[in-house]
């Protein structure tokens, strides 16, 4: 029989008390009701603020656009809270106007630190660091105090809802005296199915108000004190679980923020939740390097017999996509739940399981936007059954753990573009120094060259100076080749660009690569079909891969395997954005692998550095790494060396592709003897010496030869000049006035004449970037006797 029942029968025999009674005990549970939903709204401002203090560290961590929309929301909903008027009591309305005040100067702090982030973006002036630090430590400091309030706030309900219960109780303890005067039979039959469940819940509030949040009255009455009794419970599991969650969340949030790398923030997260939970193992599994199945990374579980036998045992599982619990999880990229694994057709460890005695287990993706970077799974005795609410709070934890990850990846891609940038800043400053260094050499190399040439042609067989002066010769070479390689690696060497397939060059190249590395040296190439074009100078390519070949070759002197293959690519932007000076495009790329002894970290930091060489003295000057360098740099490619010690080095080689068709290329017959001619020759060079040693050359094979020491001079020696000139020998870098200048100016004199520019160093004068402008002809520093004297008969025959 109700209570409602049971009560009217009394009320037959007083009306009148009855109602008077219950208007009161009405009032009353009004009373309880209203203080009961002052506590909930009390907690809601408890987690709000809690959930605002979350998104402030986290904006202060990633200064994300999304945090303050976030960060906004959460204010405009405690705003709202703050300023209702559920709760009438002096204390609780001073703590509710004093949180309001501190949440709009929290408001007014956190505005000015978006604003100050806003122009950093803009790179406006901003903020001082010292005032955006105090910025952020007062923002700490006023949520640290709402967190105060919001828990005095809390207390204060707590205290109403006793008092206002302690109330009630005493209010239904009279009325249960005076009805049991009135109808004490009926109080006796009825009086202990009443008031049990109500005493009970009395001791309940007193213990809770208390702060045990275990306690529950567990009636199984079915009339409405039981329904009350049951909503009771129930109401304090929900708010016992979600204390416990939100502690959970914060415990692993600030956990995972602390650890230093992505393994050890899965492992916390794995035993916070068992710990937290009740579940007695877990396990992360990640993708392989090459994305196809997942492999298991750290574990935690208690010390219960078994579990390290399942955990040994798992270690030699991987998982492809949709196959086992975490690929499951891993293809849904949503939580999956198992009641029992021992059962399951797709869980593949379910023997081994069965021999632990596994039953339950769920697995949770770790996702960075679409990108599954882990699957956590974790496992249990007994068999349960499938809890949202866990699933959920775990997905949570999943994802602080993911914005980790991304956190962690985004630092570790600044470390490198950070050291990459300072290694081509150092590069390209070595660079300079070497260009300029090559520059001044080849004016002396010149001299040397020429005038041991000129001297060793006059002497007679037999001389014994003949020895002496080849010496010098090969030495002048030797100095000539190591001022080339300096110019190829700071980029100052002129280029003549033809458009290549990098597949004919080293076709071209196969039967020479083959002897220079020897039989014990297997050699395949794979190169790619239809491979696109790119725009450079060839004989610079043929060094590139020669020194490559050399280099591999020295580095497997007992043999071994050297690959070379070419491959269309396209480099995208994610791919520029990790590499420094990486241009978005479509390349041709040229790599060669060896099988070699590798390189440490140390040793392929300075691989490109001029001088720097890991050979025995007297086996390499350390240049050719670094004219690899420079030529490709200065054909608009990029470099890039992988190695690790006794696995092999790759150099890869990414050149721009052109849609232009590949061009013949050009191969030069030279006669043996040096060609003579009889024409007027205009020689304008500021540094005497090699002047008078181009005008001793050329009037030694015949030319007339005039000479002027800058472009003035030249201009007054043509004035007068009845007869014509027909090629003007030009140095580019002259003092006042510079060879291509001169040349335009000397075309207002006279004209029919033809120009070959001479320098030891590209100049934008008649090259930009290292690439000779269209039409125009070059001799490159140091002159020798047959290179000069065939080049000016060159530029006469045109």
């Amino acid at each position: 029989m109700k209570i409602r029942t049971r009560l009217q029968i009394i009320a037959i025999f007083s009306l009148a008390i009855a109602l008077v009674i219950g208007l009161v005990l009405f009032l009353t549970a009004q009373r309880v009701n209203k203080e009961i939903s002052g506590l909930k709204i009390a907690d809601e401002i408890a987690k709000g603020v809690f959930e605002l203090n979350i998104i402030t560290y986290e904006y202060l961590l990633h200064h994300e656009e999304r945090m303050q929309t976030q960060w906004q929301l959460r204010h405009d909903s405690l705003t709202k809270l703050l300023t209702g008027e559920e709760f009438k009591s002096p204390e609780r309305r001073l703590i509710l106007d004093r949180m309001h005040q501190n949440l709009e100067s929290l408001k007014a702090l956190f505005s000015q630190l978006v604003e100050n982030y806003k122009r950093r973006g803009r790179k406006e002036s901003a903020l001082s660091r010292e005032l955006e630090e105090r910025l952020a430590g007062q923002l700490l400091v006023k949520s640290q105090a709402m967190v105060s309030d919001a828990s005095q706030l809390a207390e204060a309900s707590r205290a109403e809802v006793a008092i206002a219960q302690q109330r009630s109780s005493l209010l239904v303890m009279v009325f249960v005296a005076i009805m049991a005067a009135i109808i004490a039979a009926v109080s006796f039959m009825f009086g202990r199915s009443v008031v049990k469940p109500i005493r009970k819940l009395h001791e309940g509030t007193e213990i809770i108000g208390a702060g045990n949040l275990d306690y529950r009255v567990g009636t199984t009455a079915k009339d409405e004190i039981g329904q009350l009794s049951r909503a009771f419970d129930e109401m304090i599991g929900k708010r016992k679980r979600a204390e416990e969650e939100v502690r959970l969340l914060q415990t692993i949030t600030f956990a995972i923020s602390e650890t230093g790398d992505v393994h050890s923030a899965l492992k916390i997260v794995l035993q916070k939740v068992c710990e937290a939970t009740g579940w007695i193992m877990g396990e992360a599994w990640v993708p392989n390097s090459d994305g196809t199945n997942l492999e298991c990374s750290p574990a935690w579980y208690s010390r219960v017999e078994g579990l390290e036998k399942f955990r040994k045992e798992s270690e030699k599982f991987t998982f492809p996509l949709g196959i086992g619990l975490p690929g499951r999880a891993w293809s849904s990229k949503k939580p999956v739940w198992v009641g029992n694994v021992t059962l399951d057709s797709n869980f593949p460890r379910a023997e081994i399981a069965k021999g632990v005695g596994l039953k339950t287990a769920m697995a949770i993706p770790v996702l960075i936007g679409d990108e599954i970077v882990a699957v956590m799974d974790f496992f249990v005795f007994e068999a349960r059954k499938e809890d949202e609410r866990l699933l959920e709070i775990i997905s949570s934890v999943a994802s602080q753990l993911g914005s980790l990850i991304q956190r962690k990846r985004a630092e570790q891609e600044v470390r490198v573009l950070e050291e990459q940038l300072r290694q081509s800043q150092k590069m390209e400053a070595i660079g300079r120094l070497a260009g300029g260094i090559a520059h001044d050499f080849n004016n002396l190399l010149t001299i040397i060259k020429g005038y041991s040439q000129l001297s060793f042609g006059e002497l007679k067989e037999g001389d014994p100076l003949r020895e002496n002066i080849e010496e010098i010769r090969k030495a002048a070479d030797r100095a000539a080749d190591l001022t080339r390689q300096l110019l190829a690696f700071s980029r100052r060497q002129v280029m003549e660009v033809q458009v290549l397939d990098l597949n004919t060059v080293l076709k071209n190249l196969d039967k020479m690569l083959r002897r220079m590395i020897g039989e014990d040296i297997e050699l395949t190439t794979l190169l790619f079909e239809d491979l696109g074009r790119v725009k450079a100078d060839p004989g610079q390519i043929e060094q590139v891969i020669m020194n490559l070949i050399v280099n591999a070759r020295d580095a497997m002197p007992r043999g071994g395997k050297l690959t070379i293959e070419t491959a269309n690519v396209e480099l995208d932007k994610e791919y520029a954005r990790t590499h420094v000076a990486v241009t978005p495009g479509p390349h041709v790329m040229l790599a060669v692998s060896d099988t070699g002894v590798g390189m440490t970290p140390e040793i392929k930091a300075k691989i490109f550095e001029p001088f720097f060489t890991t050979k025995e003295k007297g086996r390499g000057t350390g240049l050719g790494l670094s004219t690899v360098y420079g030529i490709v740099k200065q054909s608009g490619g990029n470099i890039w060396v992988y190695s690790e010690p006794g696995r092999g080095t790759t150099f890869k080689i990414y050149l721009p592709r052109v849609d232009e068709l590949a061009e013949e290329l050009r191969v030069k017959v030279e006669g043996p003897e040096l060609p003579r001619g009889s024409e007027t020759i205009l020689i304008v060079e500021d540094d005497e010496k090699v002047r008078k040693l181009a005008l001793k050359i050329l009037e030694k094979q015949g030319y007339e030869v005039l000479e002027a020491g800058g472009g003035n001079e030249a201009l007054e020696i043509c004035r007068g000049l009845e007869k014509p000139i027909h090629v003007v020998l030009a140095d580019v870098v002259m003092p006042g006035m510079d060879g291509r200048q001169f040349a335009e100016k000397l075309r207002e004199v006279c004209q029919g004449f033809k120009v070959l520019y001479m320098s030891g160093y590209t100049d934008n004068t008649i090259a930009h970037h290292g690439i000779l402008d269209e039409g125009l002809d070059f001799i490159q520093k140091p002159l020798s006797v047959d290179g000069l004297v065939r080049k000016v008969r060159e530029v006469l025959d045109k």
